[in-house]
């Protein structure tokens, strides 16, 4: 099964993964993720979020995802319905190069994306949550 854990930051969703690891071991979660992307090409993300960074980060979950299959027994820390909700936000706030063709873009290659996912758990912000620096 192919497991994506989605929210907005601080939610949990590292935590969610690690705990369905420790409690299912017959899960992983792949080597590199997107934040290793934002790393390895020092690319601007959360509100200060480019085209060049959604770009790159919706690719790198596509290309993850197309990769599995159903028994893949995986779990991903957040997918790419969690980047069309960053490229929404930056069309809303008029980024430079979010145009609305690029957001009609992004949806449909999501929209594709997630026949690639079993399920996805979406995780609600609760403040009450104590922020772990992982």
């Amino acid at each position: 099964m192919r497991i994506a854990v989605s929210g907005t930051a601080n939610t949990g969703k590292s935590t969610l993964v690690k705990n369905i690891l420790a409690v299912w071991p017959k899960y992983k979660t792949p080597s590199k993720t997107y934040r290793d992307i934002i790393k390895e090409k020092n690319l601007p993300h959360s509100s200060n979020t480019s085209i060049d960074t959604q770009w790159d980060i919706l690719n790198f979950m596509l290309d993850q995802l197309q990769a599995t299959n159903k028994n893949s027994n995986i779990v991903f820390d957040r997918c790419p319905f969690d980047n069309l909700a960053y490229t929404l936000w930056a069309h809303d706030h008029e980024v430079e190069g979010f145009t609305k063709e690029y957001v009609d873009k992004a949806i449909r290659l999501t929209r594709e994306s997630m026949r690639h996912l079993d399920l996805i758990l979406l995780l609600k912000y609760d403040p009450s949550i104590k922020i772990v620096d992982d």
